[in-house]
């Protein structure tokens, strides 16, 4: 793919990997990295299309977990244990969706939790795949997870940015030395929300999400960096796009009478 970056506020927020081979990276501004790169495109970062695209992806992800919950702006969670015997095993489950996600040009890191908050933190610390799942799942130990959980850094935990310098002047380097202190003394130091926080991360209490219902009515779009000049040009996104409706029907027993395609400019 030809050299790309995203920006916002004049400044590059994400770019392909043909930019990054061009040393071109988020933070830069867009003036220098058009100077690395007399090829390279900017567009302008678009928050609602990125939001239509997440709900887009929950619907999809619909077709491998009955519980799916959209943690903005770019998570997705998936409760896949009474999906495991259907794609047989954590493995196949994730091979499959990382083949699905890959023809739909998205990039994923996966992790895998027994909690919603401890997959968050293992997508940040240990991302996995298909042929790498974690330490801890393959240990078929009960507290394996907990175990794993007490030896990540502090830096990996959703904290503000005044309670990570806190532990930092406080000493604690370790997710398993503040898991050890008294419930009362984490709250004095880092407010109540804080413990709470860390039971829900290590499953010593309820993580309650709110689960998305898909929509009732199949639409999808497709958008082309470049003008599409030629037919045969529209046959593959067309086929994508045809096989998520299939999707959409069978996941409700329904049947199409009428499809209509809108071709834009």
């Amino acid at each position: 793919d030809p050299p790309l970056a995203v920006t916002e506020r004049h400044r590059v927020y994400a770019a392909n990997d043909s930019a990054a081979a061009l040393g071109i990276r988020p933070g830069m501004s867009a003036s220098t990295a058009q100077a690395l790169s007399g090829s390279l495109r900017l567009r302008e970062r678009e928050p609602a299309h990125e939001t239509a695209t997440l709900i887009a992806l929950a619907d999809w992800a619909c077709n491998f977990s009955s519980q799916v919950c959209v943690s903005p702006p770019d998570r997705l969670l998936l409760e896949i244990g009474a999906s495991l015997r259907l794609f047989h095993g954590e493995a196949a489950l994730l091979g499959v969706m990382e083949a699905d996600l890959a023809a739909r040009r998205h990039k994923v890191c996966c992790g895998l939790g027994p909690t919603p908050s401890g997959a968050e933190l293992m997508a940040r610390a240990l991302p996995c795949n298909a042929v790498a799942l974690p330490p801890w799942q393959l240990q078929n130990e009960p507290d394996a997870f907990q175990k794993m959980l007490g030896k990540l850094p502090v830096e990996l935990l959703a904290a503000p940015e005044k309670q990570q310098l806190t532990m930092q002047r406080m000493g604690f380097t370790r997710i398993g030395e503040l898991l050890a202190l008294p419930r009362a003394a984490l709250g004095r130091r880092f407010g109540k929300a804080f413990p709470d926080y860390l039971q829900r991360l290590a499953g010593h209490s309820h993580d309650p999400r709110c689960t998305h219902r898909p929509r009732d009515r199949f639409e999808s779009t497709l958008h082309f960096l470049e003008p599409v000049c030629n037919a045969n040009m529209l046959l593959f996104p067309a086929r994508r796009l045809l096989v998520d409706m299939g999707r959409f029907l069978e996941r409700r027993q329904l049947y199409c009478q009428r499809l209509e395609w809108r071709l834009g400019v």
